[in-house]
């Protein structure tokens, strides 16, 4: 007879038995971003490994189903029959289907409904109060662009030990380290932790975007105009006479929206580089030699200003 091999879910996510609830997620998040089926497209492997580890979680991660699987083992879905009081003498009444109500109803006739309905409710209620809902976790990243605008992604969770595809709303706002909560359905959360991948024009700091701009070096002294290209439109901005290498220039509420809406948009600080000439003609470098010497009169012992 063929032998059914147990699966032991400590094990599977790399614990110990008495590894506590921060413990179990911490390893289920490294091993679920390891083997998430978007970075394994290609890996009937790593989406096996991807379903067990969280079917391991979604039992370890709540109190009751872990209680059972220390005590049934693999028959801990069924430690409910095995516990039951009427396991034993009552157990066809049981498979018939009977309950309080039914047990009222059988001694008293009609008059027993109020107690049928007290003790029926009595029971549903319990066994709601007992089961804890269930509870997955998944990476999910995004680029600045989505994190501004807010998304709509598709991203697979495993419940059950089955894998499903949901469509997830991603708000504006989100960071790296922002945890978007849904329940796609009743007994059933889910938690999905956002990494939002750098942008090759702006750094964010917050909720303030940085954004560095060259512009040519006339401007800087003289003052001008430069176009810059913001978030989502495009902008004539204003260089000050007299800028300074890494001067920043602040743009209210051009910056990053804030989650849930808290509060206003945060800033875009333009920073102000230098454009030097790569190469330079007879002319531009007459110019350059004649301020050289104005700077050298200028300075009081007659030595070049530092």
């Amino acid at each position: 007879m063929p032998t059914t091999k147990k699966t032991d879910y400590y094990r599977v996510l790399g614990i110990k038995r008495n590894a506590d609830d921060k413990q179990i997620r911490q390893a289920f998040r490294e091993l679920a971003r390891k083997y998430h089926p978007d970075l394994n497209p290609d890996s009937n492997r790593a989406e096996a490994n991807f379903k067990a580890v969280n079917e391991a979680y979604e039992v370890l991660s709540d109190p009751d189903s872990r209680k059972k699987y220390d005590l049934y083992g693999d028959n801990w879905k069924h430690a409910d029959q095995m516990g039951s009081p009427f396991g034993r003498g009552h157990a066809p009444h049981q498979n018939r289907g009977s309950n309080f109500e039914d047990l009222f109803q059988g001694g008293f006739g009609n008059q027993s409904a109020g107690f049928g309905d007290m003790f029926g409710n009595f029971g549903r209620r319990r066994s709601s109060e007992n089961r804890q809902p269930s509870k997955v976790e998944t990476d999910v990243n995004v680029t600045l662009d989505e994190a501004y605008r807010g998304s709509n992604r598709m991203i697979a969770i495993t419940v059950r030990g089955k894998t499903r595809r949901l469509q997830v709303d991603i708000p504006p706002g989100v960071d790296t380290g922002s945890v978007v909560k849904f329940n796609p359905e009743q007994r059933l959360q889910a938690r999905i932790n956002i990494t939002v991948s750098p942008h090759e024009r702006f750094t964010r700091k917050g909720a303030d975007l940085y954004l560095h701009v060259e512009v040519p070096l006339e401007d800087m002294v003289l003052g001008g105009q430069t176009q810059i290209t913001t978030m989502d439109e495009k902008l004539e901005l204003t260089i000050p006479a007299e800028s300074q290498t890494g001067q920043k220039v602040r743009l209210s509420k051009k910056g990053m929206p804030r989650l849930d809406s808290k509060g206003p948009p945060g800033d875009l600080y333009v920073v102000i580089q230098p454009k030097l000439p790569e190469t330079l003609n007879n002319e531009t470098r007459s110019l350059f030699e004649q301020l050289r010497e104005i700077n050298i009169e200028k300075a009081p012992d007659g030595s070049p200003e530092q």
